[in-house]
């Protein structure tokens, strides 16, 4: 399912960056540039290209992304079904893999490892973006089956969230610290 990426009107340099990074690692994702859209237009566009999911990244402190809003677009409606609060980013450029040429990303896996708060994380995010959720696995079972393999773990007490490669286990998007999240429709346990 396709999912269109945007950023809100008062936007810089970083949060665009952060935006194409995650175009890049994300499966099925677009990028639109938003400019003077309003949030009206934008639900115009993604009718109207069938675009059942979208995300758009706000603006936080020192200008930095500080949060994620994902929504579902049922019948020309808007409704939010998640929000991630960001308490830090680091661009793909900020890892120095100046050896390492990114592809788009087709496939994807959201993988676990942790404690409740990053499984939650993550089968929100498994609903939010339609991707399966595996934990209780070793890593390397599923290592070249997708393009991209989102790592949950936790850090210090703070929810990370990491972009790798399925097939050089290396980064291929931002690394995203998760400062708290809300819900706001049941979902359901997609799970192996």
């Amino acid at each position: 399912m396709a999912i269109l990426i945007t950023n809100s009107r008062r936007s810089n340099p970083r949060i665009r960056s952060f935006t194409k990074d995650l175009v890049r690692c994300l499966p099925q994702a677009f990028l639109l540039k938003r400019g003077k859209l309003s949030l009206n237009e934008i639900k115009k566009i993604a009718s109207e290209n069938n675009f059942h999911k979208m995300i758009i990244i706000y603006r936080g402190l020192h200008g930095n992304p500080g949060k994620m809003l994902f929504y579902n677009i049922l019948n020309d409606r808007l409704k939010i079904t998640l929000i991630l609060k960001i308490c830090g980013i680091k661009l793909l450029r900020e890892f120095n893999k100046k050896d390492y040429v990114m592809s788009e990303a087709n496939t994807g896996i959201i993988y676990v490892s942790g404690n409740s708060k990053s499984l939650e994380i993550a089968y929100l995010l498994s609903d939010a973006l339609d991707m399966k959720t595996i934990y209780r696995i070793p890593i390397e079972e599923i290592m070249c089956s997708v393009d991209t393999i989102i790592y949950i773990y936790e850090n210090n007490n703070i929810v990370e969230i990491k972009f790798l490669d399925g097939y050089v286990f290396k980064e291929n998007g931002p690394l995203i610290k998760v400062k708290s999240f809300k819900y706001f429709e049941k979902r359901e346990k997609n799970e192996s």
